[in-house]
């Protein structure tokens, strides 16, 4: 994934699996869908990133539990 900075997971995925956006060092932004219902630990291995989320999501708590970096999303 060089070069990649940011990624907009699409509507429908249900998971992230473990070190799915692992080294990918260039990466600064993911937006992650309200479709997501799992995280695997470690799925994401930068410190410049930052995940987009939206309220009462697993994907909030996975960033809240984990200390990472986030924005919440307005509701669609």
């Amino acid at each position: 994934c060089d070069g990649l900075t940011e990624v907009a997971l699409p509507d429908g995925i249900v998971s992230i699996g473990e070190l799915a956006f692992g080294y990918c060092d260039s990466l600064t932004r993911i937006t992650i869908p309200a479709s997501v219902s799992y995280i695997a630990p470690n799925a994401f291995d930068s410190y410049n990133l930052v995940v987009s989320v939206y309220p009462d999501s697993p994907a909030l708590e996975y960033c809240l539990k984990n200390d990472v970096p986030h924005v919440v999303l307005q509701k669609a």
